[in-house]
């Protein structure tokens, strides 16, 4: 039998009101919804904001030819054991204030909740990997946030964090790429670990709480490490044999080891201008049976008197360091040397003579105008800040009295000193 339902007058009304009223909710949540992801991007694609949370169900694989850009903003939500495979082009570009993030779909996410990014590409094809957050990855066989594959062309990653991963922050295989100004912390790996022959740069950035180390470098490679803050790891950097990497300006401090060498090679390390401090088992260990020695002169060890070590400066109150490393003449601290502040332009011939010059904003050595720097000055620059000379620099320092330029806000300045006495102080 079929029912019949009469409606009355009052009775349309109140569901056409209904319906209406739920309407715009309906718009709304449909607006609102997340999208799903998961196979093979084969054509050009975009995440924007109003698709995030963007959240990916299996592992995602760009196709060779294919881009996929994320706006800034966005964030993706990798469910359990699933990586982001790039074979095509990633545009990952963030902002400052609206980093991508890439981040675990667990509401109490724990490293190695998913895998992590994986560049493959052999090529540049002309992915972009700048403001981007990548936490708890590091599932599976990459073991790392941010994984190339052997001698995947070496992508870019600045202004980026990497944290909370179950194994290395970024891990790099016959690869060189530029890592700047990024955040690599709280890793159950290195913060940078690398392997067969990648020359990488790492400069500018802050590798910190890192259980096994801070950085890696591999055998037989040069890498530059410049410019960092490299702290509370086991190592702070562990240099593989024969391996000869420039360390220049930064500061290894709170490690338990500082640097740590295997077998130097022919060709040696560079290892100037960086404060090793607070390191505490030693600042620099050399570990060589073919006794060469590592030049490790001109650095801060914590300390005016220099690194302590027990035959050649018993009296030092720095880190330690171990026998065949050669650290005089060393760095001391120049709080005590006078600032002259720069803020305009050098319109007339001028002399630096003696001090720090601090120049705050962008300057000119203006047209027919010399600005000669003499031995023994430090210049130290704000961040971003440039001289542009469109006159004449005469700028000579000699061996035993550089000419510092010192591009970092914050960071402390150091002077040479060197043993006056060249005789082995007598061990107590």
């Amino acid at each position: 039998m079929t029912k019949q339902i009469r409606l009355n007058t009052h009775s349309l009304f109140l569901l056409t009101t209904l319906f209406l009223l739920s309407t715009p909710f309906l718009s709304h949540t449909t607006a609102l919804a997340q999208l799903q992801q998961g196979g093979s991007i084969t054509s050009p694609t975009t995440w924007a904001i109003g698709d995030s949370p963007v959240t990916v169900t299996d592992s995602l694989t760009i196709a060779e030819g294919a881009t996929l850009t994320i706006e800034p903003g966005v964030e993706v939500r990798f469910s359990s054991g699933t990586a982001l495979i790039v074979a095509g082009v990633l545009i990952a570009d963030g902002s400052e204030s609206d980093p991508v993030l890439f981040t675990s779909t667990s509401a109490s996410p724990e490293p190695g909740d998913w895998a992590g990014v994986t560049f493959e590409n052999l090529s540049d094809a002309g992915s972009v990997f700048r403001h981007v957050t990548v936490e708890y990855g590091g599932f599976g066989a990459t073991n790392s946030g941010v994984y190339y594959r052997t001698g995947a062309f070496g992508v870019p990653v600045s202004h980026s964090t990497i944290r909370h991963i179950a194994g290395n922050g970024i891990d790099t295989r016959a690869s060189n790429p530029v890592l700047d100004e990024l955040t690599i912390t709280d890793n159950t790996g290195y913060g940078v670990f690398s392997d067969l022959f990648s020359n990488y740069e790492l400069r500018n950035s802050t590798i910190t709480d890192n259980s096994a180390g801070g950085v890696r470098v591999p055998i037989n490679t040069g890498p530059v490490i410049t410019g960092n803050l490299i702290q509370n790891n086991d190592f702070g950097i562990f240099v593989s044999d024969q391996a000869f990497p420039t360390i220049t300006d930064n500061e290894v401090l709170d490690n338990t080891i500082g640097m740590h060498f295997v077998e130097l090679g022919t060709t040696r390390p560079v290892v100037r201008n960086n404060s090793i401090s607070g390191n505490s088992e030693v600042g620099v260990r050399n570990i060589t049976t073919a006794g060469r020695t590592l030049d490790a002169t001109r650095n801060f060890w914590g300390d005016d008197s220099g690194p302590f070590n027990m035959a050649s400066n018993p009296s030092g109150l720095g880190d330690r360091v171990s026998d065949f490393v050669s650290y005089d003449p060393w760095n001391i601290l120049a709080d005590d040397l006078g600032v002259t502040e720069i803020t305009s332009n050098i319109t007339t011939d001028q002399t630096w003579s003696d001090g720090v010059y601090w120049i705050r904003s962008n300057i000119d050595v203006t047209a027919g105008n010399t600005l000669t720097i003499e031995p023994g000055v430090i210049v130290k620059l704000g961040n971003n800040v440039r001289l542009q000379v469109f006159g004449l620099l005469n700028a000579q320092g000699t061996a035993e009295n550089r000419i510092v330029f010192h591009f970092r806000e914050g960071r402390q300045l150091w002077r040479q000193h060197q043993q006056r006495s060249r005789e082995r102080p007598v061990a107590r």
